[in-house]
C-alpha cells in the first residue's frame, strides 16, 4: 500500500501540531569512540516524523528481531516522501503507534496508514 510519510497530523481544531520527537545522533567521543545517541527536536508533526517517533520509542527490552525489523522499517521511513508498506509494516505500525500516541493522534494517525 502506498502511504505518504508528508501528511499533516493536526489537532480537533484542524491545526497543526508541533511536537518533540526523537532523532538520532551520532556522536563522537574525545577518544575517537563513535556512539548513537537520540535528541528531542521540536517540529511540525506530520505522518513520517510520527511513525518514525514510534519506531524508536520503545518501553521494554526488544528482541534482536524485534530490533532489527524496527530498524529496517525505519530506515524505509526515514525520509517524508510517499513510500510503499505491506501488510506487516502497516501492523506493527500501528501496534507502535498505539504505544506511543493517545487517542485522539493515534485514531488520525491509523487512518492515514489504512486509506
Amino acid at each position: 500500500m502506498k502511504i505518504d510519510l508528508n501528511k499533516e497530523i493536526l489537532d480537533r481544531g484542524g491545526n497543526r501540531i508541533t511536537a518533540k520527537i526523537k532523532v538520532p545522533y551520532i556522536k563522537t567521543l574525545e577518544d575517537g569512540e563513535i556512539i548513537e545517541e537520540q535528541r528531542h527536536q521540536a517540529v511540525v508533526l506530520n505522518l513520517g516524523k510520527a511513525l518514525r517517533d514510534s519506531v524508536l520509542t520503545s518501553a521494554m527490552e526488544l528482541s534482536q528481531e524485534e530490533k532489527l525489523f524496527r530498524y529496517n522499517l525505519f530506515l524505509k521511513i526515514e525520509k517524508d516522501c510517499i513510500i510503499e508498506l505491506n501488510e506487516e509494516e502497516i501492523n506493527k505500525l500501528k501496534q507502535y503507534v498505539c504505544d506511543r500516541y493517545e487517542v485522539i493522534f493515534f485514531g488520525q494517525i491509523v487512518g492515514m496508514l489504512t486509506e
